[in-house]
């Protein structure tokens, strides 16, 4: 009876191991194909509110060439800037994947 014991712990821990060893793994890697823009200013964009869209963005100047960017869906997009409440930048471009973009803000 002990030797069943035995040859019953052996043969559970011999599937045990070989089920380990033989597990597939797999790998997964996410690309980010998002156009990236980001915008070169002068002394009078800077300061100035990023709209995309009509929605904010924040100040123009976190998404300043060369140090940041912004990440947008491919497609067409409304890129307005504004300072002091007055446009000095609009327009309709269209943005497509993979590519990086640098746009020129210029009052």
């Amino acid at each position: 009876m002990r030797q069943y014991k035995l040859l019953i712990i052996a043969f559970c821990a011999l599937v045990f191991l070989f089920g380990c060893a033989r597990s597939v793994t797999t790998q997964t890697e996410v690309v980010d194909t998002r156009p990236v823009v980001s915008f070169v200013l002068n002394a009078d964009s800077k300061g100035a509110q990023l709209y995309i869209d009509g929605l904010h963005q924040g100040e123009i100047d976190t998404y300043s060439y060369p140090n940041s960017a912004i990440r947008l869906l491919p497609g067409r997009h409304l890129v307005e800037v504004k300072k002091n409440g007055l446009v000095i930048y609009k327009e309709t471009r269209v943005f497509s994947e993979g590519i990086d973009y640098k746009i020129n803000v210029t009052p």
